[in-house]
């Protein structure tokens, strides 16, 4: 389940590093979708996984829909840089909030699905089931995303960002495009991550939980080059 869910935070890697920029922050929209979850559960009383996965990938939209026209401005090391900058503004922020639990962290409540309240073996068995249909949704996604006009702009950004603006696309606004996808698959991997373990803290911003998916995103990337 685990793997899972933070293949979809790397899958969002992936799709700004179609476009040439490799993302340090993706730890920003992990955090913030676990976060919301946990949140979620304790003071609204929210218990559903789909409620829950729908608030965490909403948040985590939306902050990545103010962040993205910023960030898409910039490339190679100050992209990196600077999105690894707004997720350690997070973790400090974190860790310094009593009221969240600090570097504690909360705890989560176990999921329900539409009303059914597994416990046990019988719970880790249906949040794994769950958590493979929404990898498998979400790759044929993009697979799709990858595949249209759009996804192959990003392409020809990587390549020559001025011929695309040549060619009347905006690079800046494709780019947000991508960047706000991340968000989204980040936290979505983020509220299912936490409802595994049923506890979230700081450490889903920390840098080194951004790099364990830029990691990923690159063998991904260096596996699909061989099989092509």
């Amino acid at each position: 389940t685990m793997a899972f869910a933070k293949g979809l935070v790397a899958l969002g890697n992936v799709a700004m590093m179609r476009g040439g920029l490799v993302s340090f922050g993706q730890g920003l929209y992990f955090c913030i979708g676990a976060y919301v979850a946990g949140l979620t559960t304790i003071h609204l009383g929210v218990s559903d996984i789909f409620l829950l996965c729908l608030a965490g990938v909403l948040v985590s939209t939306t902050i990545g829909a103010i962040l993205g026209p910023i960030l898409a401005k910039y490339r190679g090391i100050f992209f990196a840089m600077l999105s690894l900058a707004v997720s350690m503004i997070l973790y400090g922020a974190l860790s310094k909030a009593t009221i969240l639990g600090s570097t504690d962290g909360l705890t989560i409540k176990s999921p329900t699905f539409l009303g059914f309240a597994p416990e046990g073996r019988a719970l880790s068995l249906h949040l794994f089931i769950f958590t493979v249909v929404v990898v498998v949704l979400a790759g044929a996604a993009m697979r799709r995303f990858f595949d249209s006009e759009r996804g192959l702009i990003t392409l020809a950004i990587k390549d020559n960002e001025l011929r695309v603006e040549y060619l009347g696309a905006s690079v800046r606004a494709a780019m947000s495009v991508n960047i706000i996808i991340g968000a989204a698959l980040g936290g979505l991997g983020g509220v299912i991550s936490g409802l595994g373990i049923g506890h979230v803290d700081p450490e889903y911003a920390f840098w080194t939980t951004s790099g364990e998916f830029v990691f990923v995103a690159i063998l991904s990337v260096l596996w699909s080059l061989t099989k092509s």
